[in-house]
């Protein structure tokens, strides 16, 4: 067996679960910002923010409210789409 095919296979599963992972945890936490998702689900700030994006671009994932800051600049929360998203 090729081992560059395993290691972007395995690259590949690491990625999905990571974009599972960001899902679930916006679904469950309900509206979180980027920095509260990278503390939940143990990825790193920059894995969080490009699958946030790729969430966001596929319409599953909405921008709401800005949050609460202890200094700086407000963190915008997410949602899950009410209007993309449906559990059956």
């Amino acid at each position: 067996m090729n081992k560059g095919k395993v290691m972007l296979g395995n690259a590949i599963v690491i990625r999905k679960w990571n974009l599972s992972s960001i899902f679930k945890a916006i679904r469950k936490q309900g509206p979180v910002s980027r920095i509260e998702l990278a503390e939940i689900t143990g990825c790193s700030a920059g894995t969080v923010s490009n699958h946030v994006r790729t969430l966001i671009k596929k319409g599953f994932v909405i921008e709401t409210k800005k949050g609460i800051s202890s200094g700086g600049r407000k963190p915008t929360q997410l949602m899950i789409n009410p209007e993309k998203a449906y559990v059956f």
